[in-house]
């Protein structure tokens, strides 16, 4: 749960990584649990009318690459005052979030 005025930021380290990864996982990604199931359906109704092979790319197919699910959850951190601190955690088989860890890994392979 995120409280009225806090916000979520990626580390200096973070941001850098993501300049180094590949391309073809930027470009765009929604960090959303809603499936979107209204937008789809107007979607699709929009595109109903062309053939299979013409069709161009549905909001269905693209979210079904670029939507990041996420939860929060107990890994075990206090704050200072030794509340329970619930993390936000994205989907890791997300193909940016496994692009990530990937880069991740083997940049503290090589240190």
């Amino acid at each position: 749960r995120q409280l009225h005025g806090e916000t979520m930021e990626m580390d200096d380290g973070m941001a850098s990584s993501l300049n180094q990864l590949p391309k073809s996982v930027l470009g765009g990604y929604v960090v959303s649990n809603d499936f979107y199931s209204d937008a789809i359906r107007r979607d699709e109704k929009k595109h109903c009318h062309y053939p299979l092979n013409a069709r161009p790319l549905s909001l269905k197919s693209w979210l079904k690459e670029h939507r990041i699910s996420y939860s929060f959850a107990n890994v075990g951190t206090a704050d200072v005052d030794g509340e329970i601190r619930l993390e936000f955690l994205p989907n890791p088989r997300n193909n940016l979030i496994e692009a990530i860890d990937a880069h991740q890994r083997i940049h503290q392979g090589m240190r």
